[in-house]
């Protein structure tokens, strides 16, 4: 199995999605992104732990098997008190984003 290092929240979902069904199955070759995930099974060194993220395509070669059941992955933002301007644009931003990706999930 090849997926994100073990305390990376995606690793963390994937491992609970399973002990809920009794089942376990170890991530063997950790990566740093869901990117190199994708390229190191593309290239044919086993499966891996990926994400659906709404509007980016999967790499042509690659066989997306969504996980029935399994809760969606959960993701947010959290900041010191006081944001400076251009984290306050930045959170505009991934607010405007998320509203978007939202959109197109649904369809």
């Amino acid at each position: 199995m090849i997926g994100p290092k073990r305390d990376d929240a995606i690793s963390r979902w994937f491992k609970h999605g399973l002990l809920a069904r009794s089942l376990e199955w170890d991530i063997g070759i950790e990566m740093n992104s869901i990117e190199l995930v994708e390229s190191y099974v593309l290239h044919g060194f086993g499966v891996g732990v990926s994400v659906a993220v709404p509007g980016r395509r999967t790499e042509r070669g690659l066989r997306a098997l969504p996980l029935q059941g399994f809760p969606p992955l959960q993701v947010g933002m959290i900041w010191k008190r006081n944001p400076s301007p251009i984290l306050l644009e930045l959170m505009t931003h991934l607010r405007q984003q998320a509203k978007k990706m939202a959109g197109q999930s649904s369809e």
